[in-house]
């Protein structure tokens, strides 16, 4: 029997047996590149093996921001109370997410998903939740950083790299979009907080500034629920997590081995997230498009098809924009929800 988890959204068995599959994607995807990783290690380390001339930064500045990103974290986890193997644990759960979502936005072009989880549940999987107060507690106060994890950096700058490549200024991207995190971060928290004390947080609609019932409350009343009635390793979290890695294995050497095999591996990672059930229509109707056109005209008329389907994309965004210009103009504080909200 699994532990209540406020850490994981859906069904408990089939989102660890997913997140289990999302941890084999992310283990199977560097163990793919580690050819190139040892180039991009052994450049970093002056060795003259590979040019990076055209990449957005050199890989030894690309090594020396991760490795202080990491220490950054670490620290920062450890002076809120996380003891040192929570917070190695829990950051091996996030940069699983992180590199997961990236591989399945680009590869798969699922730009709508979240992960099955978040890794404050792998935390307490693993470790159970006898650990001393401080632990649940800052495990808690994560939940403001990472927490229903939809829009994240790193697909957009893999993105962004890919397109620029046809500009071969990759150096001055780096730039460019080194100004414009700084910059919306900054927008971005003035703004939040200049609303929050103006009209008062608890009036928001969104989830997260729910008084009581919002993120803070469901996560310190699992904090609460930790510290007060405390358990063990939860194994049987961790068998549904086997169970999912070792099933994305098994479909991905099928999918490597046999050209005919019609299962994708990705599909196991995303398939019990709430936003893939609601997405699911629309890339059914996707698939039987490129499977109909690719059987009559065959990549010739896949081709010609092609700016036709990325108009659909743009006129969708275009109507989002007109509508939002809209409600802004005569419908302040009466729009329309977009997607969910």
């Amino acid at each position: 029997m699994t532990q209540p988890d406020a850490y994981v959204w859906d069904w408990h068995t089939l989102s660890w047996q997913a997140y289990g599959a999302f941890t084999a994607m992310v283990v199977w995807s560097l163990w793919m590149a580690r050819r190139h990783l040892k180039l991009v290690w052994r450049k970093a380390l002056g060795h003259d093996v590979v040019d990076d001339g055209t990449e957005m930064v050199s890989y030894r500045t690309a090594l020396i921001l991760l490795t202080a990103a990491l220490g950054y974290e670490f620290v920062f986890l450890w002076r809120l109370g996380m003891d040192v193997h929570v917070a190695a644990i829990y950051l091996f759960g996030t940069w699983v997410i992180f590199l997961g979502i990236t591989r399945l936005a680009v590869q798969a072009g699922l730009h709508y998903l979240t992960s099955p989880m978040q890794a404050q549940a792998l935390a307490v999987a693993v470790i159970g939740t006898g650990f001393a107060p401080q632990n649940a507690v800052a495990l808690a106060l994560t939940y403001g950083c990472f927490g229903d994890v939809e829009s994240i950096f790193m697909p957009s700058a893999a993105h962004a790299a890919k397109l620029n490549e046809l500009c071969g200024q990759r150096r001055g991207l780096a730039v460019a979009m080194a100004i414009a995190v700084v910059t919306s971060f900054v927008a971005t928290i003035w703004l939040i907080l200049h609303l929050c004390y103006e009209y008062g947080a608890g009036n928001f609609t969104s989830w997260f500034f729910q008084p009581g019932a919002g993120a803070g409350g469901i996560a310190f009343d699992m904090a609460a629920r930790q510290i007060r009635d405390p358990w063990p390793v939860d194994t049987g979290k961790l068998s549904y997590f086997g169970v999912g890695a070792v099933a994305y294995m098994v479909l991905c050497l099928a999918q490597h081995r046999f050209h005919w095999w019609p299962l994708h591996p990705a599909g196991l990672t995303v398939a019990t997230t709430w936003m893939v059930r609601r997405t699911a229509l629309s890339v059914f109707i996707a698939w039987a498009l490129k499977t109909i056109i690719l059987r009559i005209g065959g990549v010739a008329l896949y081709r010609q098809l092609r700016p036709f389907f990325i108009g659909l994309i743009v006129g969708f965004f275009l109507g989002v924009g007109i509508s939002y210009a809209v409600d802004v103009t005569w419908f302040f504080g009466k729009g329309h929800g977009i997607l969910h909200s």
